[in-house]
C-alpha cells in the first residue's frame, strides 16, 4: 500500500482456514483484512503488485462507502463506535425483557 502510494488505516488477520480446494499446493489460508486509503489512479499498480507477490495467493479490493469508513476501522481495531442518542447499548432479542 506505501509502496503505491496509499496509507494503511487498519489491518488485522481476520481467520485462518483449510481452503475448500487448493489452490498452489495450499491447503490452507490466512485471510487479512486490510482498510487502506489510495488514489484511485493507483489502484491498476497496487492490484499488479499483489499478482506478482508470491505471498499473496489470491485478494480482493473494494471500494468502501465513505460514510462508512470509520465505523469500519473502528470495528476493525476492535473499538466500539459511539452510538447516537437513543441507541441501544445492548441488542434488543424478541422474547426477553427489555
Amino acid at each position: 500500500v506505501a509502496k503505491c502510494g496509499g496509507e494503511v488505516l487498519v489491518s488485522r488477520l481476520w481467520q485462518e482456514q483449510r481452503l475448500a480446494f487448493p489452490i498452489d499446493g495450499h491447503k490452507k489460508g490466512a485471510y487479512w483484512l486490510t482498510y487502506f486509503r489510495m488514489d484511485s489512479s493507483k489502484l491498476v499498480e497496487f492490484n499488479r503488485e499483489l499478482r506478482i507477490n508470491e505471498v499473496v495467493v489470491r485478494s480482493l479490493t473494494l471500494k468502501v462507502e465513505p460514510r462508512l469508513v470509520e465505523a469500519l476501522v473502528e470495528h476493525a481495531k476492535g473499538g466500539q463506535r459511539a452510538r447516537p442518542a437513543g441507541e441501544a447499548a445492548e441488542p434488543v432479542v424478541a422474547g426477553q425483557p427489555a
